[in-house]
């Protein structure tokens, strides 16, 4: 997921945070991820690779992330 700042004033306190559907497992990178603060086009980047069983039916969407942040 990237997450970048479009808007013309800095951004605070920015956490990245996984929602994953139940069945799904993360293997590698991490859950949450702290940003930090973002200046006008910046971006940061978190990665997870997951794991799940085959009989998991994966519809649309259903994978996502939240981000908080302060002005």
């Amino acid at each position: 997921a990237n997450i970048t700042n479009t808007g013309n004033e800095a951004i605070k306190n920015i956490m990245e945070i996984w929602q994953l559907p139940s069945g799904f497992e993360i293997i590698s990178g991490q859950e949450t991820k702290e940003c930090g603060n973002l200046i006008k086009d910046e971006i940061c980047t978190s990665e997870i690779v997951v794991k799940t069983q085959q009989s998991i039916f994966l519809g649309a969407n259903e994978i996502k992330i939240r981000v908080r942040y302060e002005k």
